[in-house]
């Protein structure tokens, strides 16, 4: 009975982490994206005139 149980909420957390992940990898990439992004932006300004 316990197997059963247990066998259930494993599936459940499988699932649950395969949705959180699947949310967090596009939002890591853009944060990834942004940051090396704006890094040549203050290059530009503060680079001597």
């Amino acid at each position: 009975m316990t197997m059963i149980v247990a066998d259930l909420y494993e599936d459940e957390v499988e699932q649950a982490i395969k949705v959180l992940t699947s949310f967090l990898n596009p939002l890591i990439i853009m944060v990834i994206v942004e940051m090396i992004s704006i890094i040549p932006i203050f290059k530009i300004f503060n680079a001597p005139a």
